[in-house]
C-alpha cells in the first residue's frame, strides 16, 4: 500500500492523500514520466471521489484517460510499422491490451463519478460513454484497423527513400490516431436503429464496479472492496436507463464471480455422463469437482446432470430481474458484458416469464458498443463479397493420437448436415483425414470463405484438426533437416489450429465462424473482451462467431447445429440471434425433453450481429 493509500483508505485523511499523490505527479512531470503521471492523475481522482468532491475527480480522471488516448495513437502507429516490417497484414496487440488493463481503474473511477454526479437524471448516458471509452480498446482499434496494405505501405516508404536520394525532402510519415470510442448521443442513437431496423431490441450494457471501503487496518490485508453493478438497459427508439444493484453477495455468501465458478464447475461434473468434443477428463479431476461442490452442501445425483437453477436463478437476481421491466417481450437482446460477465450464461438465465432469456429473445453479444458498430460496418460492406464466396465445413478430424480424444461421430455427422443446409460442394467439406489443419488454413488465405464451420475437439486455446503427418519420432530426420521447435511440435505438429495461425490470417470475405466444440468462448478475461479464438476470429475478418462456453455434447451440439442452419437456409433474412433462439427450443423440446438441462445448450454464444449465412 502506498502512502497516498494508506492516507486515504486507512485514516481517511483526504488532504494528505491528496498532497502526496500531487508530489508524486509533481515528480513523474519532472521526468517526463507520462505514464506515471497518469496513474498520479487517476490516485487524485479517486482521492477527491472518495471526498464528494466530483467535479474536482472528473477533472483528474478525464486527463488521465486523455493521456492514455495519447498512449494508443502511439501504440497504433508501433502496430503499423511491425506490421509492415514483418510483412504481415494482420496481427494482435496484446501489449496495448496489457496497457489497457493496467489502467482499466481509470475508466471505472470515472464511470463512477459521473453515476455519482448524474444520479438525477436516471440515464447516466456520460457515464456509459466513459465505461465505453475503456472497454475492449484493442479490439476497437484492430476491427477499425482490419487488414493494412503492405502494397500502399511499401509505395509510401519507396516514394519516401527516391525524394531522399534526389536531395530533397521526404513527405512525413502520416501519424493515425487511434480509434475513438463512440461517445455522443447521436452516435448511439444511429447504431440502435442500424442493430434494430424494426425498431424493437435493447442492449444491455453492464459494468462491475469496486468501490474500495475507507478505514482499512494498516497492516494486513485491505477488506474486500464493496462491488456493485452498472446496468445501462439502451432501447431501440434511443432511450437510456441505468439501474445500479449490489453484486456482493446475490446468494448466501456467494458473490457474482463464485456465482460462474459454481455453476461452471457443476457443468464439469454434467460433462462427465456426456461424449464431450474435447479432452476427456481424469476421474481424479472429477471426483476433485464433486468433492469442491458436495463441500459446500450441494447434493449431486449419482448420474445424470446436477440442478443449476439455484446459481442461475441467483445471477439473474442481479443481472436481470432489476431490468426486466425495461426488455419488451420477445423483442433482440444484445449483451455487452464486462469481467467475469464475460463468462455468464445468460441463455440460460430465467426471466419473468418463466423462460430462459436465450428462448425468451433472441440474444447476441457484443465487446462493447464501438466494436459493434464495427462489426456492423463489417456486416453491411461485405455482403456482395460473401455472395461469391466459398464454405468451409470440417467435422471429425482425426486428431493426433497423442492428444488421446475419442471419436466424435456427432461431429461428422454434423459437418455433412451442415454441407447439405449451405450447399457446399463437395472440395468444401473436409471430413475426417481430409480436414487437415494446413488444408483448412490454405484455404482461408488463399480463397475468400463466407463460411467456416468446424465440427471438431476444442478447448479454450485450440481447435485439433488432423495433423499434415504425423510427428517424427526423436531422430528420425531426413539429412539436413532440423528437428521443429517445441511450440510446432506442439501445435502444427500434432494439428491444433491455434491463435497464432489466426493472427496472421486475414479473412476478406468477413465470414461467419462456427466453432461446435468444447469451451471455444471460454478463456483468460480481460477488459479487451474474452481471451480466446472467437476474439482472434474478429480481430482476423469474420463478422461473426457461435462458439461454446463450456462442453458440447457430440449429439446435443450436432442437434442444435443442424436446427440453426435449418432456420437460417429456410429464411435468408432471418438474423442468427433469432435462429438461434428457434434452435436452443427446438433442442430443449427434442425427445421430450431430453436435453433440457442447460449444459446441452445454453452454452453456446453468438458475438456479432449478422443475418442470414
Amino acid at each position: 500500500m502506498d502512502l497516498g493509500s494508506l492516507q486515504l483508505y486507512v485514516k481517511s485523511a483526504f488532504d494528505e492523500a491528496a498532497a502526496s499523490y500531487g508530489r508524486a505527479l509533481e515528480i513523474a512531470t519532472e521526468i517526463d514520466d507520462q505514464e506515471a503521471c497518469g496513474d498520479c492523475l487517476t490516485r487524485l481522482g479517486e482521492v477527491y471521489l472518495a471526498e464528494g468532491r466530483l467535479e474536482d475527480a472528473e477533472r483528474e480522471l478525464r486527463t488521465a484517460a486523455g493521456m492514455w488516448r495519447t498512449f494508443a495513437d502511439d501504440m497504433t502507429n508501433q502496430l503499423i510499422q511491425r506490421r509492415r516490417v514483418y510483412t504481415v497484414n494482420t496481427c494482435d496487440d496484446i501489449d496495448r491490451v496489457q496497457f489497457f488493463d493496467d489502467h482499466a481503474d481509470t475508466y471505472i473511477s470515472l464511470t463512477r463519478t459521473l453515476l455519482a454526479a448524474d444520479d438525477a437524471a436516471k440515464s447516466g448516458l456520460g457515464a456509459l460513454f466513459a465505461a465505453e471509452d475503456g472497454r475492449a480498446v484493442t479490439m476497437r482499434e484492430l476491427l477499425s484497423l482490419g487488414a493494412t496494405d503492405l502494397l500502399a505501405e511499401e509505395a509510401a516508404a519507396n516514394a519516401s527513400d527516391l525524394l531522399a536520394e534526389d536531395g530533397g525532402e521526404p513527405p512525413a510519415v502520416p501519424l493515425r490516431t487511434a480509434a475513438p470510442a463512440l461517445c455522443e448521443a447521436e452516435e448511439l442513437t444511429t447504431l440502435l436503429g442500424r442493430l434494430f431496423p424494426t425498431g424493437e431490441g435493447v442492449v444491455l450494457f453492464y459494468m462491475l464496479v469496486e468501490e474500495p471501503l475507507l478505514g482499512a487496518p494498516a497492516e494486513g490485508p485491505p477488506p474486500p472492496p464493496k462491488r456493485g453493478c452498472a446496468i445501462w438497459v439502451l432501447s431501440a427508439n434511443g432511450d437510456v436507463r441505468v439501474v445500479k444493484t449490489d453484486a456482493a453477495a446475490v446468494e448466501g455468501k456467494r458473490g457474482v464471480g463464485e456465482l460462474v465458478q459454481d455453476l461452471f464447475v457443476k457443468m464439469a461434473v454434467a460433462a462427465d455422463g456426456s461424449l464431450a468434443r474435447g479432452e476427456v477428463r481424469s476421474e481424479e479431476a472429477v471426483a476433485q469437482y464433486r468433492d469442491h461442490l458436495t463441500s459446500s452442501g450441494v447434493e449431486l445425483p449419482e448420474e445424470g446432470a446436477p440442478e443449476v437453477d439455484t446459481e442461475l436463478q441467483a445471477l439473474a437476481a442481479v443481472l436481470l430481474d432489476p431490468i426486466a421491466e425495461l426488455i419488451p417481450a420477445g423483442v433482440p437482446v444484445c449483451v455487452v458484458a464486462h469481467a467475469e460477465l464475460h463468462l455468464v450464461p445468460f441463455a440460460a438465465l430465467p426471466t419473468p416469464s418463466g423462460e430462459p432469456l436465450g428462448v425468451a429473445h433472441p440474444l447476441s453479444y457484443a465487446p462493447s458498443l464501438t466494436a459493434l458498430k464495427l462489426l456492423l460496418d463489417r456486416e453491411e460492406g461485405s455482403a456482395a463479397a460473401r455472395a461469391s464466396s466459398s464454405r468451409l465445413v470440417v467435422g471429425g478430424p482425426s486428431a493426433a493420437a497423442g492428444l488421446e480424444l475419442p471419436p466424435f461421430p456427432g461431429a461428422a455427422a454434423e459437418a455433412e448436415r451442415v454441407a447439405a443446409c449451405v450447399g457446399a460442394e463437395a472440395e468444401e467439406l473436409l471430413l475426417g483425414p481430409a480436414a487437415k489443419l494446413d488444408t483448412v488454413l490454405e484455404r482461408l488465405k488463399d480463397s475468400p470463405v463466407g463460411l467456416l464451420h468446424l465440427a471438431a475437439a476444442s478447448c479454450a486455446k485450440w481447435v485439433a484438426l488432423t495433423p499434415a503427418e504425423p510427428p517424427a519420432a526423436e531422430g528420425e530426420f531426413a539429412l539436413g533437416e532440423q528437428p521443429p521447435e517445441p511450440a510446432e511440435a506442439e501445435g502444427k505438429g500434432e494439428g491444433l489450429l491455434v491463435n497464432d495461425d489466426l493472427h496472421l490470417t486475414w479473412l476478406p470475405a468477413h465470414p461467419t465462424v462456427v466453432l461446435s466444440g468444447n469451451s471455444c468462448a471460454y478463456g483468460d478475461l480481460s477488459d479487451d473482451w474474452v481471451l480466446g479464438l472467437p476474439r482472434t476470429f474478429l480481430i482476423s475478418g469474420a463478422r461473426s462467431v457461435v462458439s461454446a462456453l463450456w462442453e458440447a455434447d457430440d449429439e446435443a451440439s450436432a442437434s442444435l447445429m443442424t436446427a440453426w442452419y435449418s432456420v437460417l437456409r429456410e429464411s435468408p433474412e432471418t438474423t442468427q440471434a433469432e435462429a438461434l433462439r428457434a434452435a436452443m427450443k427446438t433442442v430443449r423440446e427434442e425427445e421430450g425433453g431430453k436435453w433440457r438441462h442447460p449444459y446441452f445448450w445454453a452454452g453456446y454464444t453468438l458475438m456479432g450481429a449478422a443475418a442470414g449465412i
